[in-house]
This record gives structure tokens, C-alpha cells and sequence, in this order.
């Protein structure tokens, strides 16, 4: 039996063949426009007899099965995904069942099952070109309302800082501050070059460590997954725990907090966490 899965992030689609838990084939393209990003991944999916396909997209994307806008994505910063219905472009292209979720909430979901029931309640944050972050709860990814946006977790800034967010909406929340989109536009260098700047991973990690510590305080994960792009750079997670613990400053202790480098750490999947995601959605073990 054959399943499709597609990691829609805001730099590239990530689309795979599963069988029995294993890529056969798979395409990446770059997230450009719909037209031009969407055409090649269709041709793709035409060569295989699919029983159906998990998509994990960016958003804000509406995931109410009751609202008529199922599958809408709306105030993305990438303009031309605005009102674009990702749902219903690849149901009607495709012809075969659809399972959505978030980009982020799919890779939470394939770390948990990763982890095969050794950690039941887990966040799964990404930092790249923006900050997401999933949310597992005895397996299930977390949805209300709408899905968490927790990549605009208002946070304070650092008193020297006084570069603009790059986010449209906030002066102030973690993505605008502190993600991938943000180092880019704050120090215009390359990966190597931000290497082995100490002072630059220091500031990031105050940032993301506030953010860290307002999840624990509001979901008690067991487990917090770091992944995305910027989480590559080695001196990240050190400083990144190292803020955790003076900012929690030992008011919130339980087992899992007792050692900071088995609480915050990098996926088990590596960089398949969104893409193997997909596919347990599809499957129906989401």
C-alpha cells in the first residue's frame, strides 16, 4: 500500500512515497508561488497509485472541518499563499482522501511516534524562516479554535536590542526576534560566518529560552523538540538551556526539568520529522 506525505514549509515542499514506513521516491521544491511550486509536485504524485496523502502546511491555515474555508491559509507573510485553499487544490488534483494538520504539527507528531510511547506529552518547535511550534498531548496534536501560533509568543526584549522584528504584526514575539528570518536580516551573514559568533547564539538563546519556559509553564511537555534550520548551528542549544535554567530560575521543578540537555534537545527523526509526520497522519495516528 502506497501513501503520499508532503511537508509544506515556508521555504520548501518536502513530498515522499511511503511503503511500510519507508520513502521509495521522493521531491523537493522550493516554496515560490502556488502555480509554480505546486505543478511538478502534482507530476510527482501522478506517477503513483496513492491510497491517500498526510499534508502538513504552513499557516495560519484553517484546520474547523465544519468551516467551509477548510484548508484555507490566511495571514501568511508570504503574500501570494494568502487565500489560497491548499486543501482543496490537492483533493481536486489528486482525486483521493486528504489529512491536514500544520507543517509544525505533523513534525511533533512523527518525533512522538519516534519516541514509540516513551515520552506521551511533547512541543516540537521549529526555527527557520519563521517559528512554529506542535504540540502533542497523549499523541494527538493539540487544535482548539484555531491551531496553537505559538511562533508569536509575545517576549521581552533584551535591553541593548534594539533591531526591528521582522514580523509584520509584532514588535516583539519570538519569530519576529528570533527566527532564521530575523538573523538574516540583522547581521546579513552567511551560516558559516554566524557559526562562531558567541555574542549572536547567546541573544538567540535568551529569546527562544523565554519562549521555552512560557510552554513548559502553560502545556507541562515531558519533552521539547528544537528543529528547522538555525537549530543546526552548535552553539545554540548550550546557550538555549543555559537561559532556561536561570529564567526558570527554580520555581518550576518536576523529573523531566531535572537535566535541561534530555529536556531540550534535537529530533530523533533529524530532518525527517515533518515528512515521517505526514505520513502518521495519513495513516490515522493523528
Amino acid at each position: 500500500m502506497l501513501y503520499g506525505a508532503i511537508e509544506a514549509g515556508g521555504t520548501k515542499f518536502r513530498s515522499a512515497i511511503y511503503q511500510d514506513e519507508k520513502i521509495i521516491d521522493e521531491l523537493t521544491v522550493a516554496t515560490t508561488t502556488p502555480e509554480v511550486t505546486l505543478k511538478p509536485i502534482i507530476a510527482f504524485f501522478s506517477n503513483y497509485k496513492i491510497k491517500a496523502l498526510g499534508l502538513g502546511a504552513f499557516g495560519p491555515v484553517i484546520l474547523n472541518r465544519e468551516s467551509p474555508d477548510f484548508g484555507l491559509i490566511t495571514q501568511t507573510p508570504k503574500e501570494k499563499w494568502r487565500n489560497f485553499n491548499i486543501y482543496r487544490y490537492f483533493v481536486e488534483k489528486l482525486n483521493v482522501p486528504i489529512c491536514l494538520d500544520t507543517d509544525v504539527g505533523v513534525a511533533a507528531l512523527g518525533e512522538y511516534y519516534a519516541y514509540r510511547s516513551r515520552v506521551n506529552h511533547l512541543l516540537y518547535v521549529t526555527v527557520g524562516t519563521g517559528i512554529g511550534v506542535g504540540v502533542i498531548k497523549n499523541g494527538i496534536i493539540l487544535r482548539g479554535a484555531h491551531h496553537p501560533e505559538l511562533g508569536h509568543l509575545l517576549i521581552a526584549r533584551r535591553g541593548d536590542d534594539k533591531y526591528p522584528s521582522v514580523c509584520p504584526y509584532h514588535d516583539n514575539c519570538i519569530e519576529g526576534l528570533a527566527s532564521g528570518s530575523s538573523l538574516t536580516a540583522r547581521y546579513h551573514l552567511s551560516p558559516s560566518q554566524l557559526a562562531d559568533r558567541e555574542d549572536i547564539w547567546d541573544l538567540e538563546g535568551y529569546y527562544l529560552a523565554q519562549a521555552f519556559l512560557g510552554y513548559t509553564l502553560a502545556f507541562a511537555p515531558e519533552r521539547i523538540v528544537i528543529g528547522g534550520g538555525v537549530s543546526a548551528q552548535a552553539r545554540l542549544l548550550p546557550n538555549i538551556r543555559k537561559h532556561f535554567t536561570k529564567l526558570n530560575n527554580g520555581y518550576y521543578i518536576y523529573p523531566q526539568l531535572s537535566n535541561p540537555d534530555l529536556y531540550i534537545t534535537l529530533p530523533l527523526t533529524g530532518n525527517n520529522a515533518g515528512i515521517y509526520g505526514a505520513y502518521c497522519l495519513v495513516r490515522g495516528e493523528g
